[in-house]
C-alpha cells in the first residue's frame, strides 16, 4: 500500500485543518455570490423580525446580556476558564495564553461570540431567518477579533519590533495589492505557483475529444491489464477538474489508474460572454457526449460515471435523462461526491434565496451574461471567514509571513465563470426544489425523474461538512430509485473527497442499507479505520465485467488524440 503525502508544503499536523479549507461548493457559491452575501445578509427584514421576537421576551434576553456582564467581570478579574478556539490558529502565539491582558482580549472576544450566540437561541426564529442572521453575526463577530489587528496581536507586535517597523510598510502594500483586483482577499496562493500538467493536474494522459463546452481526458494505464469497463469523472462547474487530479501522491484519478481502471475526465471550458447562452440543456448534452465518446474509445457496452459536488448533481440528471430513453443500461454505476440533490433543507445556504430575490438575481445575471468566478470565490470565502479570510488576513498583512505553498489554496483559487443560462436554470432548480418532483424538470425535451435511475449509487458524504451537510447529501439515497451505499466520511466538504490511504484522520461509515431516517443510519454504522478510496474502487469492480488488456495508446480512429493531457479549458485562469 502506497502512503499517501501531506499536501505540499504542509506538515502531517497540519494536514487535516489544510483539508478542511473550502474549496467552492457550486449551490453556496452561487446563490451566496449572485445574490450578494453581505449585502444580502444584512437584510432589514430578518433583523426587524429579530429585534421583534427579542423585545417580546425581555426577560429571556437578560439571560445571555448577564452572562456575559458575569464572563467580563472573571476575565477582568483573571478568573475565568474561557479560552478562543484550539483550532483558531490567529491564537497560536503563546501570549494568547501567557499575557494577561492578551489573554483577557481573547476571552472577551469568545465571550461575546457565545452571548450572540445564545440570543440568537432566545429569539427562535425560522430556520431560514436563523441561517441568515448568524451568518451576519459570525462575520461581524470574527471581523471584531483583536486577533486580526496589530495594536491588539501580540505576534503582529513581535513582527513589528523584529523589523522595525518594517511589517506594517509590507503589510499595507501586501492589502493595496490585493483589495486591488478581484477578489479583494488576502491571497493564498500565486497565479503560476504551481505547473499544471507537473505539479497539479499531472497524471499523464491524452485531450481525445474537444467540444466548446468540455475537453474529454483519457489518462494512460499504468497496469498490463484494466477493467473492462471504464470511469467517467464529471467535475463541479467552478473550479477547475484537478481537484480529483491534485499533486501526484494525493490525486485519486492517479490512485484509481495506478490499480488498473481506465479512467476519462471531462474538463469544462472557462466561460466566457461568448457563452452567455450555455444553459442546462448545454451541460447535460455534454456530459451524455463524453459518455458516448468513453464507450466508444473503449468499446465497451458501460461505464462507470464519477460526479463531483454539483457535477454529481448534472450527472444525476444526465442519468435520468438517459433512463427516459430507456439508454440507462449504458451506465454501470454512479458515484456522487459531497452532492446535494435535495434543497428542502432551509438552514443552509439554499435558505438564502426567495422568489423575489431570485428574479432580481435572474435579471442581473441576464444583463451581465455571466457571473464571475472570482465573485463566487469571496462569496464562499465569506460563509467561512475565520479559514477563508482572517486566518491569511494575519498571516499576510499583520506577521508578514509566507503561507503555506499549498496545492489546496492553489486550486480553490483557480475558478471560473458561469454562464448566464445556466445559472438561471440551476437557480429554478434550486429554488423550485424540481429534483424532488418527478417531472417537475425537462432537459432535451424529456422529464426527469429519479425515481427511474436504477443503476447502483455510491454516496459520499463528510460527517463535519457544513457546505454541503451530510444529512442533505444522504436524501439521494430516498429519491434515486436504486439501491445505494451510503458512506460517511470523516471530515469537512473537501476532506470527503481527499482522503488517500495512509492518512492519520483517514475514516468512514457504512450501514446497512438506507432507511428513510439519516440518523437511524448513523446510529447502525460501524466506524471503518481506512479510506473509502479502496472501498470505492472495490466496489467498482465488483460492479464490473472482469478485465481485458489496456488498450496501447489513448483515442481511437473515430477520437483521434487533440494534444496531451492536461489540455487548454483548465489552463485559463482568471486574472
Amino acid at each position: 500500500m502506497v502512503k499517501f503525502p501531506s499536501p505540499i508544503g504542509a506538515s502531517e499536523e497540519d494536514a487535516a485543518w489544510i483539508a478542511d479549507q473550502p474549496g467552492i461548493n457550486f449551490d453556496a457559491a452561487l446563490l451566496a455570490g449572485t445574490i450578494g452575501l453581505i449585502r444580502r445578509s444584512l437584510a432589514w427584514r430578518e433583523s426587524a423580525r429579530f429585534s421583534a421576537r427579542l423585545a417580546r421576551r425581555p426577560h429571556r434576553v437578560a439571560g445571555p446580556l448577564g452572562r456575559l456582564a458575569a464572563d467580563a467581570g472573571r476575565i477582568a478579574a483573571g478568573r475565568s476558564p474561557i479560552d478562543p478556539a484550539r483550532r483558531d490558529r490567529r491564537y497560536a502565539d503563546r501570549a494568547w495564553r501567557d499575557n494577561p491582558i492578551f489573554k483577557g482580549l481573547a476571552q472577551g472576544h469568545a465571550a461575546l461570540a457565545v452571548a450572540v450566540d445564545q440570543l440568537l437561541d432566545t429569539a427562535e426564529l425560522g430556520p431560514a431567518d436563523d441561517y441568515r442572521l448568524r451568518l451576519i453575526a459570525i462575520n461581524l463577530i470574527e471581523a471584531l477579533a483583536p486577533a486580526n489587528w496589530p495594536i491588539s496581536n501580540p505576534a503582529a507586535w513581535k513582527a513589528i519590533i523584529d523589523t522595525g517597523g518594517g511589517s506594517l510598510v509590507t503589510g499595507a502594500q501586501r492589502l493595496a495589492e490585493d483589495v486591488s483586483r478581484p477578489p479583494r482577499l488576502p491571497v493564498r496562493s500565486a497565479p503560476g505557483q504551481f505547473k499544471l500538467g507537473e505539479e497539479v493536474a499531472a497524471t499523464p494522459g491524452a485531450v481525445v475529444l474537444r467540444t466548446p463546452v468540455m475537453e474529454l481526458i483519457q489518462y494512460d494505464p499504468l497496469t498490463p491489464e484494466v477493467k473492462a469497463e471504464p470511469v467517467l469523472f464529471v467535475p463541479s462547474l467552478v473550479n477547475k477538474y484537478y481537484l480529483t487530479d491534485l499533486s501526484p501522491g494525493r490525486s485519486l484519478v492517479e490512485y484509481a489508474v495506478r490499480a488498473g481502471t481506465q479512467v476519462f475526465h471531462i474538463s469544462w471550458v472557462n466561460p466566457d460572454l461568448q457563452h452567455r447562452d450555455f444553459d442546462l440543456d448545454t451541460y447535460i448534452a455534454g456530459i451524455v457526449e463524453a459518455l458516448d465518446a468513453v464507450r466508444a474509445i473503449t468499446g465497451s457496452e458501460r461505464a462507470h460515471a464519477v460526479g463531483v459536488c454539483a457535477g454529481g448533481q448534472l450527472l444525476t440528471i444526465a442519468l435520468a435523462h438517459l433512463a427516459a430513453l430507456g439508454r440507462q443500461d449504458e451506465v454501470a454505476s454512479l458515484t456522487l461526491t459531497v452532492a446535494v440533490l435535495d434543497h428542502s433543507e432551509p438552514a443552509s445556504p439554499t435558505g438564502m434565496m426567495d422568489r423575489d430575490s431570485a428574479e432580481q438575481v435572474k435579471a442581473r445575471v441576464v444583463r451581465d451574461g455571466l457571473v464571475d468566478g472570482r465573485r463566487l470565490q469571496a462569496a464562499l470565502a465569506w460563509l467561512r471567514p475565520i479559514d477563508s479570510v482572517w486566518w491569511a488576513w494575519v498571516q499576510r498583512y499583520l506577521l508578514v509571513a509566507d503561507l503555506p505553498r499549498m496545492d489546496l489554496f492553489y486550486w480553490s483559487e483557480d475558478t471560473t465563470n458561469l454562464p448566464a443560462g445556466l445559472v438561471c436554470d440551476l437557480m429554478e432548480l434550486t429554488l423550485e426544489n424540481q429534483l424532488t418532483k418527478p417531472g417537475a424538470l425537462e432537459v432535451l425535451g424529456q422529464p426527469v425523474d429519479l425515481g427511474a435511475v436504477r443503476v447502483p449509487a455510491y454516496l459520499i458524504a463528510g460527517l463535519t461538512d457544513n457546505l454541503t451537510a451530510w444529512r442533505s447529501c444522504y436524501q439521494t439515497s430516498q429519491m434515486l430509485g436504486s439501491r445505494a451505499c451510503f458512506v460517511l466520511v470523516n471530515g469537512g466538504h473537501l476532506q470527503a473527497i481527499l482522503r488517500p490511504p495512509g492518512g492519520r484522520s483517514a475514516g468512514y461509515r457504512l450501514a446497512r442499507g438506507t432507511p428513510p431516517d439519516p440518523d437511524e443510519w448513523l446510529a447502525n454504522s460501524t466506524l471503518h479505520d481506512a479510506s473509502w478510496w479502496d472501498h470505492w474502487l472495490a466496489w467498482v469492480e465488483r460492479r464490473s465485467s472482469g478485465r481485458r488488456p489496456a488498450p496501447a495508446a489513448p483515442g481511437s480512429d473515430a477520437f483521434p488524440v487533440v494534444e496531451a493531457a492536461p489540455g487548454q479549458y483548465v489552463a485559463r485562469r482568471l486574472g
